[in-house]
């Protein structure tokens, strides 16, 4: 899925839509590359999501992302951002070398992260904040240019 005149966004799912992404390469886009929002549901797996210049998956608004062995690199954004009270499983992904953070987990987002590589992203590896809730399990972090896991303003990280 390539960037189309008009699109900003690789692939929406929203308004309790439900939507299941297998072996897809989802890349330069002027937003997000996957956009989950207003109570939609993804299921992705096994996707590189590359070279958007916003986050490479947005997960927001109520909705759930369950994110299984995705490839997300080099986005002008966070790999995953997660807000607005959405949920999301992240487990075996590659998140590396964006252009913020690798997962950004805020405003009564909750995220588990599991056995997931999060490497080489310019300012962080894992940010949780405004009463975000976070779980990291058996992760490699690391390479970021400021810190692996930043915790602030009542994020919550286990």
């Amino acid at each position: 899925v390539s960037d189309s005149p008009g699109m900003q966004c690789g692939v929406f799912i929203l308004q309790g839509g439900e939507g299941i992404l297998e072996g897809n390469e989802i890349l330069h886009h002027a937003c997000a590359g996957v956009e989950i929002n207003q109570g939609g549901c993804g299921r992705l797996k096994n996707n590189t999501i590359r070279d958007n210049l916003g986050s490479g998956v947005l997960v927001s608004y109520r909705s759930l992302g369950e994110l299984t062995a995705n490839h997300i690199h080099s986005n002008g954004g966070n790999g995953c951002e997660v807000d607005e009270g959405g949920k999301a499983n992240i487990t075996a992904c590659h998140i590396r070398g964006n252009g913020k953070y690798g997962c950004v987990i805020y405003d009564r987002a909750e995220v588990v992260i599991r056995e997931c590589h999060i490497h080489d992203c310019s300012e962080g590896g894992v940010q949780v904040y405004e009463s975000g809730r976070c779980t990291l399990t058996e992760c490699d972090i690391r390479g970021h240019g400021y810190c692996g896991v930043e915790i602030f303003e009542l994020g919550d990280c286990k």
